[in-house]
């Protein structure tokens, strides 16, 4: 097995070693990923997400990309999905919402205070379930 391609990237490497490199982390991110998954949550959740009318999703800074992606996905197979930067459109779009929906919190750290706050809304509102899991 060829060391290096356990070892950084840098620069002026070859082309074809980076290709080697990343299709290796992509592998090993894709076996770690299946090796975790909770086969039962999922199928809970995909319950939940088609019961929904309305999904609110929320990131700020580099999540709000994430959110944007979720966003055009769930659209797609049309589910109906509030996304806005303005955590204080959000918490009243929340506050205002009505049948089934769901609150979709996206922090890579956890901690930002906008995203707490607006999951703080959602379980007073009921507009998420009461989960004892982050993704």
């Amino acid at each position: 097995m060829n060391e290096d391609l356990y070892t950084d990237i840098t620069p002026d490497e070859d082309a074809g070693l980076i290709a080697e490199k990343l299709a290796l982390r992509f592998n090993q991110s894709i076996n770690q990923t299946v090796k975790h998954l909770d086969t039962n949550r999922i199928e809970e959740v995909a319950k939940i997400v088609k019961e929904c009318t309305t999904i609110y999703v929320y990131g700020l800074g580099a999540s709000h990309i994430v959110a944007e992606d979720f966003t055009q996905k769930f659209t797609r197979i049309g589910k109906s999905v509030v996304n806005t930067v303005d955590h204080h459109l959000m918490a009243s779009a929340m506050i205002n919402a009505s049948g089934p929906c769901m609150f979709v919190a996206i922090s890579n750290s956890g901690e930002t205070k906008e995203v707490l706050k607006l999951a703080q809304i959602a379980k007073q509102k009921k507009v998420s379930y009461d989960w004892d899991y982050a993704i």
